[in-house]
């Protein structure tokens, strides 16, 4: 029996708990972990977790508060307790579908996670790399978590940072009043929140990693899902002739039409 069998994933420890694992029989083996700081998790039709986003202040403390509630169904809204502050987003890869001899190969097992502006922008996305989105690093490793400070299309400065900041009353008897998150949804007028789209894509040549996004997703809080687990499995290795290395340019994606691009709406409003 492997050695790392027993090994629970190394989940970033500062959004994940690592709760225990157990094994049933001598090839499979559930970690269990808690998800910790809010964060909205990307669940297939079957249950199993595949990728998770977190929103987190720049500079942390026990004043500052994020909380994340669900508007319907794939539409989310995150509301900060503190205005004017710098936030960052952090995408995990809660997924590995790479064979034994596919774990010795770098840039394997990916997810593909892009923070669109647009909704048509998230839905239409057709290479790997897509000019439009928010995040320069949006190709994931399994288990591992690509932090998001800056938006890699802001001008003059690439890159800057996301600043959320306090939306005010128009109304020229108090010019100064903070809008409301209910004030801004009954104005009639676009909303001056930040919003994103994002789309999660499966790397090809992964058949259980893509079965699972066929099967169909749909985005969950972490008051929905308290605790998860995620199996791990001995195999065989196989011998193969060559090896398996793949350069960063070889995720290929799926189209929209194939239905594995999931798109939900992200509305951050102090």
């Amino acid at each position: 029996m492997s050695s790392s069998f027993f090994s629970p994933p190394s989940l970033n420890s500062s959004l994940f708990r690592y709760i225990t694992s157990i094994p049933q029989g001598d090839h499979l083996c559930y970690h269990f972990f808690q998800p910790l700081k809010d964060p909205l998790i990307l669940i297939s039709k079957d249950g199993t977790p595949l990728a998770s986003i977190h929103t987190r202040f720049h500079h942390e403390s026990s004043k500052r508060g994020i909380t994340t509630y669900k508007r319907e169904d794939n539409r989310f809204q995150t509301l900060l307790n503190e205005p004017n502050q710098s936030v960052g987003f952090f995408l995990t890869n809660l997924t590995d579908y790479r064979s034994p001899e596919q774990k010795h190969s770098k840039w394997s097992g990916m997810l593909d996670i892009n923070l669109m502006p647009t909704r048509e922008a998230a839905e239409t996305i057709q290479q790997t790399n897509p000019e439009n989105r928010f995040n320069e690093w949006n190709e994931v490793d399994p288990y591992d978590t690509a932090m998001i400070w800056g938006n890699k299309n802001s001008k003059p400065y690439k890159n800057s940072r996301f600043v959320i900041q306090e939306v005010f009353n128009s109304s020229k008897n108090t010019p100064t009043m903070t809008m409301t998150v209910e004030q801004d949804e009954k104005s009639g007028k676009p909303s001056d929140c930040f919003s994103m789209f994002v789309a999660v894509h499966p790397q090809k040549g992964f058949p259980e990693l893509e079965k699972k996004f066929r099967q169909g997703t749909r985005w969950i809080t972490a008051n929905e899902i308290p605790w998860f687990f995620i199996r791990s499995r001995v195999e065989q290795p196989r011998v193969v002739s060559k090896g398996l290395s793949r350069g960063r340019q070889s995720l290929v994606l799926e189209s929209a039409s194939g239905g594995l691009n999931q798109t939900s709406y992200f509305p951050i409003l102090v």
